[in-house]
């Protein structure tokens, strides 16, 4: 028996007040394990054992056979029955501080179904078990995730077990024991900061027990309604619906625990998930906004450069493979650019699903692997007319069809940047460049197809009518 204010032994009193806080108490306003509990005959130390359900005395009150003196239960002074340990003769006990293996999920049960109990437990234990506390709440909140999380994880190690190297497997495994690290740092750290902040709040706004220990105890404890979310597979569905919950059983427990009022428990305890939800929000409405912008802030290079660096790696290629590309993905995988995002004026296209080449955005082409993405041009080549003309890779539009790799110093264009703005750049194989806005194009097209009748090639068309989906082809 100890007191609910300061957790003070209350054993062998006959006053009624707590010694150390001063705190009124009586033996009836406790329960004890049936059998559990001596009352003392304040008159001649007779003792009597309570065996009603609550450990009480029946009935409560009688005369002394002893002294033959009148004596009532809350008069008397109560001692544990020889042999038994002051914590057993409870029945509030906080299954976790029982330990075994059934402790975590009494607790667990005691949160999702009776959290006062659970509150009155924590009330009247010692403050001294903080880590035990804390460590119950990392454990069940990592195990939840992990468990939650545990079919996708599976099937990840399956598949590199089944298809990758032993390093690989090795990599992988060594993941995984990164990922349950910082799952347990981050369980810990979580539970830390809102039960800090939740004594704060209530620190800050009036008077209570104090000690952090009966603040962090309903937020470890109340945790264990979060078991929904390791539903495997349907766990991050479930999982707002825990932490609702969560909060909610936190609420009543820190009411008792703490022994303050609706209001101030259900503030100190919801402050810290709805700021937590607030910055959630606001982090992905940001990533939203900085994915949607990541292009722009990348697209540093000019048209100039992405013209010359084209046009310097068509080439680089005929030079190699004795003839120019069918389609200008080829330049990838043959090691020509680094990837997709230089089909674009900038170096990097305006926004993630611009179009890249037949029917493929740049986003669906960038998530494919190298394989997938050799497959792609393989398909983009096949597709490609025999009688083509010029045909359109991002932002450029490329004219080097039937242009032999030998005449490296004709000033036939092989690649027309525009930029967005009616501004157009363009790279000839003699490795000159030109730039000119919209209104100068008819002319500089017009001085272009002359060129390229000198050189026996079909005059290009209006490079507006040359798209992702439709090539120009030779006209009879």
């Amino acid at each position: 028996m100890f007191c609910k204010s300061c957790n003070y032994p209350l054993w062998n009193l006959t006053a009624r007040t707590c010694p150390e806080c001063g705190t009124g108490f009586r033996p009836s306003e406790f329960r004890f394990r049936r059998g559990t509990v001596l009352y003392v005959c304040p008159h001649c130390s007779q003792r009597f054992q309570g065996t009603d359900p609550s450990g009480h005395l029946e009935p409560r009150e009688f005369t002394c056979p002893s002294c033959n003196n009148h004596v009532a239960m809350d008069e008397m002074a109560l001692v544990p029955t020889p042999g038994v340990s002051e914590t057993r003769t409870r029945t509030d006990l906080v299954p976790w501080f029982e330990r075994g293996h059934k402790g975590v999920w009494r607790t667990i049960g005691q949160a999702m179904g009776h959290p006062d109990k659970l509150a009155r437990a924590v009330a009247v234990s010692a403050p001294a078990r903080t880590a035990s506390v804390l460590w119950y709440g990392v454990l069940t909140q990592s195990v939840f995730n992990l468990v939650g999380s545990a079919v996708v994880i599976g099937m990840m190690l399956v598949g590199v077990v089944m298809t990758a190297s032993r390093s690989a497997v090795v990599g992988a495994l060594a993941g995984f024991a990164v990922l349950v690290v910082a799952t347990l740092v981050a369980s810990a750290l979580g539970l830390l900061v809102w039960a800090g902040s939740a004594h704060l709040i209530l620190r800050i706004t009036g008077p209570m027990r104090g000690a952090f220990f009966y603040t962090l105890c309903p937020i470890s404890f109340g945790g264990g309604v979060n078991a929904v979310s390791a539903v495997p597979c349907f766990g991050f569905y479930l999982a707002p619906i825990g932490l609702l919950w969560w909060v909610v059983v936190s609420t009543v427990m820190l009411r008792t625990t703490q022994s303050v009022g609706w209001f101030r428990a259900t503030i100190a305890t919801c402050a810290f998930p709805m700021v937590a939800a607030v910055a959630l929000v606001g982090g992905i409405i940001w990533f939203a906004t900085w994915v949607n912008a990541f292009p722009s802030r990348l697209g540093t290079a000019s048209p100039t450069t992405t013209a010359s660096d084209l046009g310097s790696a068509l080439n680089g290629f005929a030079a190699a493979n004795g003839d120019y590309p069918v389609h200008s993905s080829e330049l990838i995988g043959a090691g020509q650019i680094f990837g997709p995002n230089e089909f674009y004026a900038t170096g990097f296209p305006s926004s993630f699903n611009a179009p890249f080449a037949g029917s493929t955005d740049f986003s669906s082409f960038l998530q494919m692997t190298p394989a997938v993405q050799n497959q792609q041009v393989a398909r983009f080549k096949s597709a490609q007319p025999s009688d083509v003309v010029a045909h359109r890779t991002g932002d450029c539009v490329f004219t080097y069809h039937g242009l032999p790799a030998t005449a490296q110093s004709s000033a036939i264009w092989l690649v027309v940047i525009e930029d967005g703005s009616s501004q157009f750049t363009v790279y000839a194989q003699d490795g000159s460049s030109d730039g000119f806005d919209g209104a100068a194009m008819p002319g500089k097209l017009a001085q272009q197809n002359q060129i390229r009748a000198s050189y026996g090639l079909p005059p290009l068309p209006d490079l507006a009518t040359v798209t992702h989906t439709q090539p120009a082809t030779r006209q009879p």
